[in-house]
């Protein structure tokens, strides 16, 4: 994928489950948490959001409530995002 990024697909064949796992090495690569759109609601996909970022991989960090707000407490750059809706 890049340098500092090993990219494996694993199959359980006992569950059975495919998984997909990213392999990184924290001194070669930068890593990024950010929600889908800049400002709240925003839905998108991890595609979208890194083809946006010009990423070499996304993952998804959460669920997604309807109308496009995180389900869990979200923070950046000591910036609170959304508090959260579970339970509440």
């Amino acid at each position: 994928m890049a340098p500092g990024v090993i990219y494996e697909r694993v199959y359980n064949k006992k569950i059975p489950r495919l998984s997909h796992v990213l392999t990184i090495d924290p001194s070669l690569v930068t890593l990024e948490a950010g929600p889908a759109r800049p400002s709240l609601p925003g839905l998108e996909t991890t595609t979208s959001m890194s083809d946006a970022n010009g990423a070499i991989a996304a993952v998804n960090g959460d669920f997604g409530l309807l109308p496009g707000r995180p389900a869990h407490l979200f923070a950046r750059d000591g910036e609170l995002y959304q508090t959260s809706v579970i339970g509440g």
